[in-house]
């Protein structure tokens, strides 16, 4: 039997630490994961979204609902926040 892999939600995906995190976690192989930033990059496997848009994020989450979601938008000021639920 396969192990269900856990779900993940990075925002900022394309920045230097979000894309770091988003490789790395993807070469572990047990995360399905999704990438979203301000501008979609298939190649990347990055889809378009602002944090700002909460019809965005429904759609993007139907049917999807993360274990936990690593948010790093680009701002002046560096700002990174993890939020996980409770296992």
């Amino acid at each position: 039997m396969s192990e269900l892999k856990r779900k993940l939600l990075i925002t900022g995906a394309a920045g230097v630490i979000g894309r770091s995190l988003l490789e790395g976690l993807r070469a572990k192989g047990a995360y399905d994961i999704v990438a979203a930033d301000l501008r979609e990059d298939e190649e990347a496997g990055i889809v378009a979204m602002d944090v700002t848009d909460g019809e965005r994020l429904k759609e993007l989450m139907q049917g999807f609902t993360p274990f936990c979601t690593l948010h790093g938008p680009r701002m002046r000021k560096i700002f990174w926040a993890k939020f996980c639920r409770s296992m």
